[in-house]
């Protein structure tokens, strides 16, 4: 009932990629060939003209929707298969609200996902091609006391204790739970479509086009571009990476927005996240990234392990994303 439920909802939610529309348009236009061909082999002559009618008209309409996506797309940059940022918008800060986390964009792109080498665990790999398709805006650092502090204050939401601390310190213990209220409140005070990264935007995010730790370098991956267009002056600290996001390599984990599963392969390549599927379970959600005290691992961004949604713990926090019809004004 659960796995139902969560594909009608990921379904309800989901506009079709360009990749998926012409999978559709291709799928129809070979069942229109078939009825074409069974039609003729029988000597139907007017099913034979409607069947042909068909498939003149949804070719048509697939040639002219090709045409208005190659001039809908934004220009292309000289690394192939990467689409170019725009320089106004790459990198730049923006913040909608006193109360709101301050926000960078970020540019499509394509991105390895995982790791692959002694010290990856099976929750690593395999390693994932992910082509992140829609720019985005994402936290430049974790959801901090203060700004937690105001949803709390606001709301009366009890939260752990360890959750509250020193104003500019990423919050602590927020449980899933807990972060979805938050984002449920940012929605409210905005009117803007807040939620958390996916597994795969998160580490997009985070690698900022570096490589993943592999045993021998793949050949032949496009990365994402390792630095982004010069950021506008921040009031955050220092620290940031070439996307000009902070804090992603600072030990501590962050949840995301993805159903557990044990491995990558059920990730969807266009960096969605994880709602549902044959192996995942979305009674358990997932952490990014933090230090991997078990294995007696450093940090590593590839990193991800299981939580239950009303777990808080220690070390756990979140940053949310923005989805991007086109910038805020300032």
């Amino acid at each position: 009932m659960d796995l139902t439920s969560d594909t009608i909802a990921r379904l309800s939610r989901h506009a079709l990629s360009w990749a998926e529309f012409t999978s559709i348009a291709l799928f129809v236009l070979t069942a229109l060939l078939l009825m074409l061909t069974y039609s003729l082999a029988r000597e139907r002559w007017v099913e034979v003209s409607a069947w042909a009618a068909l498939g003149s008209a949804t070719l048509a309409i697939q040639f002219m929707l090709l045409g208005w996506h190659d001039v809908a797309q934004p220009e292309r940059g000289e690394m192939p298969g990467v689409m170019a940022r725009r320089p106004d918008e790459a990198g730049k800060y923006f913040k909608e609200c006193d109360k709101c986390p301050e926000m960078v964009v970020i540019q499509p792109g394509y991105f390895v996902m995982g790791a692959t080498d002694a010290a990856a665990g099976p929750e690593e790999g395999p390693l994932r091609t992910m082509m992140i398709a829609k720019r985005f805006a994402i936290a430049r650092s974790a959801t901090t006391n203060a700004e937690f502090q105001n949803f709390v204050t606001a709301t009366n939401r009890p939260v752990a204790a360890c959750a509250i601390g020193p104003a500019t310190e990423p919050a602590q213990c927020a449980s899933f739970e807990d972060a979805q209220a938050y984002l449920a409140w940012l929605r409210r005070e905005t009117g803007m479509s807040y939620r958390l990264a996916s597994s795969a935007e998160w580490e997009y995010a985070g690698r900022a086009g570096s490589a993943p730790p592999t045993a021998a370098a793949s050949s032949g991956v496009i990365k994402a571009s390792l630095q982004s267009s010069a950021p506008q002056t921040s009031s955050a600290g220092s620290g940031r990476n070439g996307f000009g996001v902070s804090g992603m390599g600072a030990g501590r984990g962050e949840l995301v927005e993805d159903c557990w599963s044990p491995t990558l392969a059920e990730l969807s390549g266009d960096g969605r996240s994880l709602q549902g599927g044959l192996m995942s379970n979305c009674s358990t959600r997932v952490v990014k990234g933090g230090v991997e005290y078990a294995r007696g691992l450093g940090v590593r961004l590839s990193s991800r392990r299981p939580i239950a949604p009303n777990s808080s713990q220690p070390g756990v926090g979140f940053r949310v994303v923005r989805e991007l019809v086109q910038l805020p004004r300032k």
